[in-house]
């Protein structure tokens, strides 16, 4: 189980989901105007998701995530072993039924698309 930033009835942290959203935009060297302007939220309400002053929705946090580069599971989750984790399951569950020459053809054009991403973005 995925474990959210939250307390023990699992409702979302948002002053952990505002700590997260602040270092991903500091990590890029954003500014919250920068942010603003790449979302079409206003600075100030940036700041009000980064201080926890707001409730941010699902939506908003969509469009911060993709104006950020990054997931939704980097800004919302506690534990993100457990992210990978599944990711890990799911990726081993679509590989279940391929035979090993096309297990190694699909991490063959995963590698190669891995490393045209990294290199071309």
């Amino acid at each position: 189980m995925v474990k959210i930033n939250g307390n023990k009835n699992n409702t979302p942290d948002y002053k952990a989901i505002g700590e997260k959203v602040r270092a991903a935009r500091e990590k890029l060297e954003l500014t919250q105007e920068n942010l603003a302007e790449k979302t079409g939220f206003s600075s100030v309400h940036i700041s009000n998701i980064e201080n926890a002053h707001t409730k941010v929705s699902l939506s908003a946090l969509i469009i911060i995530a993709n104006a950020l580069g990054t997931s939704l599971d980097e800004l919302v989750c506690k534990d993100l072993d457990n992210v990978h984790d599944l990711r890990t399951i799911q990726y081993n569950e679509m590989l279940s039924d391929c035979t090993p020459k096309e297990a190694r053809i699909i991490n063959d054009t995963l590698t190669t698309l891995k490393y045209s991403l990294k290199n071309n973005l």
